[in-house]
């Protein structure tokens, strides 16, 4: 009797050029991965960073209107700057100014002038009723720039921090600190105080990179 002999296929592997597409393929795929990664924790400290930066300048803004206040408005400008060491952040720096806020009327000084016929000989003298009352006009506005003057203050903040060497972003922080009795006449007594909102300017359009210096003042 004669036995038959089985004889199995031959196993079929994996040739070079199969292993090295599938090797490509998976490169390609870990290094998208990767940067996704990598793009979503710079993203996230980012985020972070604007959020620590912003509660900064909301409260570095507090600290200069109540310094404002309690000097009494005094005149003359102020730029000081310096870094939110004893708030445990020693990254990141801070910069304010503040100054009057001032009406130029030179222009309207000459167009009164020549209403009254001070510049055009062709034109006669004005009334006397019509003279006072640009007189007048004349006045209230140069009372209302001094009061301007007394009781307004521009303040300029801003903060940066390192965004990577050799980079810094920054937010910028305007506002006007006002007096309680401003616009109740000269002779009212009110107690100095900051009456508006403090406003931040929002991040996304004034986010700056600027080079790796401490900011400077416009």
């Amino acid at each position: 009797m004669n036995g038959s002999v089985r004889q199995s296929a031959p196993t079929r592997g994996f040739t070079l050029i199969e292993v090295v597409v599938a090797l490509a393929i998976l490169a390609v795929s870990l290094t998208v991965f990767l940067e996704v990664q990598a793009s979503s924790m710079a993203n996230a400290a980012r985020a972070r960073d604007l959020t620590v930066a912003t509660l900064l300048a909301r409260s570095k803004m507090i600290d200069i209107e109540q310094h404002i206040v309690s000097e009494g408005f005094t005149s003359g400008d102020v730029d000081e700057e310096g870094k939110f060491s004893e708030e445990g952040h020693e990254e990141i720096a801070w910069h304010y100014t503040v100054s009057e806020v001032e009406l130029d009327l030179s222009s309207l000084d000459g167009l009164m002038s020549k209403l009254s016929g001070g510049d055009d000989k062709d034109q006669g003298a004005m009334p006397g009723q019509m003279a006072g009352m640009i007189g007048g006009l004349a006045g209230s506005l140069q009372g209302l720039t001094t009061q301007m003057g007394q009781s307004l203050r521009a303040v300029e903040l801003t903060v940066s921090w390192p965004a990577g060497a050799p980079k810094k972003e920054s937010i910028h922080v305007h506002a006007i600190v006002t007096r309680e009795d401003f616009g109740q006449g000269a002779g009212s007594s009110g107690a100095a105080s900051a009456t508006n909102p403090t406003q931040l300017t929002p991040a996304s359009p004034t986010t700056s990179t600027t080079p790796n210096t401490t900011p400077k003042s416009p």
